[in-house]
């Protein structure tokens, strides 16, 4: 099975005097470096903005901000605007990732597939006291970029290149199979046999994926221009929770919103 397109990327940074930016993978993603937030400069900070805009998302490490410098760097890329994420989702990871903080629990394991580096982020930064981590986590990619981006945090999850279908693991390795923006770009017969493989190496399942939303088909081809002018197709769903829990056969529905719906089942 393969989800992702083929062909050539082109994700080479731009010319910058001002900043250094090292791209950390073939389609997108960058760090940006010699800039220091709170004292960044004009220039900076268009090359910035351009570095943003060419590779889609930008990292700056090691920065050390009050409230007021963030605001006033966000400012710089336009007026605050509700965000569609995280506003009225408190504790959306402890609900997704279950009990991994509890320390009464710290034997349960996880696997994770698809776009869920940043939860991963996020959630290692609490759990990092848990010297049982390196047995808490897989993490399954086609992509050897993103496994070593991951490897690179030095969370200690332990990272495999692989397929979904099948699963490069034992009956019952897990206890919980966790996908994000994953299994809406699976047609139906991958999606059966994913969700078999799902059962089979773990007891729980938790898929984080788009939302439905209006006037917008709930299944629909999608036609994606890359960055050097080539185009391919990419088949994607949209969910409400329940429809999702039911298509699951059902579950509980962990988040139901404007963006994205989390279904455990």
């Amino acid at each position: 099975m393969r989800l992702h397109p083929t062909g050539k990327f082109d994700n080479a940074a731009l010319p910058a005097e001002h900043i250094e930016v090292k791209p950390l993978a073939a389609a997108m993603g960058a760090e940006i470096r010699g800039v220091s937030i709170p004292a960044i400069t004009d220039d900076q900070f268009a090359e910035l903005r351009a570095a943003l805009f060419r590779h889609k998302m930008i990292f700056l490490r090691a920065q050390r901000l009050t409230h007021a410098e963030q605001e006033a760097f966000s400012l710089r890329f336009g007026p605050f605007a509700e965000d569609a994420y995280t506003s009225g989702v408190p504790y959306l990871c402890q609900q997704l990732l279950g009990t991994l903080w509890d320390e009464a629990s710290a034997h349960k394991t996880e696997i994770t597939l698809g776009q869920v580096t940043q939860l991963i982020d996020r959630s290692t930064d609490r759990a990092a006291h848990n010297e049982h981590l390196t047995e808490l986590f897989r993490m399954v990619s086609q992509s050897p970029a993103m496994l070593e981006i991951t490897a690179s945090r030095g969370a200690g999850i332990r990272t495999v290149q692989g397929d979904a279908v099948p699963l490069p693991f034992a009956d019952g390795s897990f206890d919980r199979v966790l996908t994000g923006h994953f299994y809406g770009h699976l047609l139906p017969d991958e999606r059966t046999a994913f969700l078999a493989e799902a059962r089979r190496v773990a007891g729980d399942l938790v898929i984080v994926d788009s939302a439905e939303r209006d006037g917008q088909p709930a299944e629909q081809w999608q036609e994606r221009i890359l960055n050097d002018g080539s185009s391919h197709r990419v088949y994607k769903r949209f969910f409400t929770g329940d429809r999702l829990a039911a298509e699951l056969g059902g579950g509980t529905v962990l988040f139901d919103g404007r963006w994205f719906v989390a279904v455990s089942a």
